[in-house]
């Protein structure tokens, strides 16, 4: 980043994209800087950082390690997080039902609440997979999540594979990081 862009940029603020491996987490990061999806990839070991950068607000995004063994590791990645993106991968109940405790986890390391988006990945698979969670399942999770936090915790369904709602999440985060005012700011950005 050039001295004239570090000077225009009066915000950087942190998201975490956040839930159990193989929920796609990676691909939706991947989709929103506009690279192809991959069938078969790497998993995340600990965390990944990208920036994107808008006029004046640069928005580091870490893509974090799901696996158990991991959580360890992600103590320190979560304290500075301004924002947090909750993703399951609607084919694997177990993944859904791991995102309390994800959620537990993540407030227990920021210490304060922050506002969160619930992503329930992969619809392009929806009707093909056995005992998948409905988009039903996913708003009633949203709503409870909400009535936990000081923040609306909206649910939006994305495939990454298909680049469906990816845009509109981000957006969403850029969006709530934009309202907040310079008081608020003062205090809830490090």
């Amino acid at each position: 980043m050039s001295q004239e862009e570090s000077s225009r940029i009066k915000v950087r603020y942190k998201t975490c994209l956040v839930g159990s491996g193989s929920v796609g987490k990676t691909s939706i990061k991947r989709a929103y800087f506009g690279m192809e999806f991959l069938d078969n990839y790497a998993m995340t070991l600990g965390a990944e950082i990208s920036v994107k950068k808008f006029n004046k607000y640069a928005m580091q995004i870490w893509d974090l390690g799901g696996q158990q063994g991991f959580k360890q590791i992600l103590d320190d990645y979560f304290r500075d997080a301004n924002s947090a993106i909750l993703v399951y991968d609607i084919g694997r109940r177990d993944t859904f039902e791991a995102i309390l405790k994800w959620v537990e986890f993540l407030n227990n390391k920021t210490l304060r609440s922050i506002p969160m988006v619930l992503v329930g990945n992969k619809i392009d698979l929806r009707g093909n997979v056995p005992d998948e969670v409905t988009q039903a399942e996913g708003m009633a999770l949203s709503q409870q999540l909400t009535q936990q936090s000081i923040y609306e915790i909206p649910y939006i369904e994305v495939s990454a594979k298909a680049n469906i709602n990816i845009e509109y999440v981000f957006a969403y985060v850029l969006s709530i990081m934009e309202s907040f005012t310079e008081y608020d700011r003062s205090k809830y950005f490090q």
